[in-house]
């Protein structure tokens, strides 16, 4: 097993040898229980949620969540529950804190605990008074009898695992989608069509504009799925149910399992999925793309040990916006 890394798709290949949904792998002293079905997940992360919903104690955790202080990593709990709150209610809130978090997610990596440390001595000497970034936010948080509601630990714990789950997540999705796309330019000009006709070319796309930008969000959707039909085939469609319903990146009954579900559900998950969207909506608004001169097609092999693209994408970009549209937003 340890030769074989990574371990997911050891196991996957295993589940697929023994044609089974679910399997129960001993690893050394430590059994694990997989499922390979969207009926079978339901059944762990919703109708049995509270019973499998806590984390087990494991060095790295432990380290990573600076002594479990951190919500996605810590066990279920008191802590647990007052972190996640926190995230929920007040740092992923897209319609609270005037949303500064649009803005603050942009300086999450250049956080560590010497930066942190420094901010937490200029608001206690009334050098800083705005909630301009998350950090501030974090800081600021009281209780009931109007006490700092986190620690430094929690505050330290929290910016961290934030910088872990932030890393690569929205481009590496935007990544697949648009190399599936520029593959595919009967589909690229589809969505581009869709962005001429809600957007049109005098502005870039906005949050407010995503609920209409349904087949851009299906096209992004397709590159989360794991077991529809057809599965080799990039096909947007099977997410449009018809021209009036919304197209969500969430799928609550798990054919998609991107931000998990139950208690140990991505918080950030309206946050991830509007990001996510936005960035998408705005390369194919803002670029007409192709394959490179010397390339017919994308390469759109899988990397041998996550779920990356094996390759970088290099595409070929010319800006189809006038320039002053751009400078805005630098």
């Amino acid at each position: 097993m340890l030769r074989k890394k990574p371990a997911f798709r050891w196991i996957h290949n295993v589940m697929k040898q023994l044609n089974t949904e679910i399997a129960c792998i001993k690893l050394g002293r430590v059994n694990v229980i997989t499922v390979s079905s969207p009926e079978l997940s339901i059944e762990f992360l919703k109708k049995h949620n509270s019973v499998i919903a806590s984390r087990p104690d494991v060095s790295s955790a432990r380290l990573v969540s600076n002594g479990y202080l951190s919500p996605s990593l810590s066990p279920s709990g008191n802590q647990w529950t007052k972190m996640r709150r926190v995230l929920v209610s007040e740092v992923f809130d897209l319609d609270g804190n005037k949303k500064m978090i649009t803005d603050a997610i942009k300086n999450v990596r250049k956080y560590h605990d010497q930066a942190i440390e420094k901010r937490m001595e200029m608001w206690k000497l009334g050098l800083k008074s705005e909630d301009n970034d998350i950090l501030g936010i974090l800081i600021n948080l009281k209780n009931s009898q109007n006490r700092p509601l986190l620690s430094i630990r929690e505050i330290k714990a929290v910016i961290l695992e934030m910088m872990l789950a932030t890393i690569d997540n929205p481009s590496n999705a935007v990544k697949w989608t648009m190399a599936e796309m520029i593959n595919q330019p009967d589909i690229l000009a589809k969505a581009c069509e869709e962005l001429d006709r809600v957007i049109g070319k005098n502005r870039l796309v906005q949050e407010s504009d995503l609920s209409k930008l349904n087949y851009v969000k299906a096209c992004l959707k397709e590159s989360f799925r794991i077991h529809p039909d057809e599965p080799l085939r990039f096909k947007p469609e099977r997410h449009i149910v018809d021209e009036v319903s919304n197209v969500s990146l969430v799928d609550h009954d798990l054919r998609i399992l991107s931000f998990s579900t139950g208690r140990q559900g991505c918080p950030a998950l309206e946050l991830g999925s509007t990001t996510t969207t936005i960035l998408l909506a705005r390369l194919i608004q803002g670029f007409s793309w192709k394959q490179p001169l010397d390339t017919s097609t994308i390469n759109l092999a899988e990397s041998k040990h996550d779920l990356s693209l094996a390759k970088p994408l290099i595409a070929h970009a010319v800006p189809q916006l006038d320039s002053q549209i751009y400078l805005q937003h630098v």
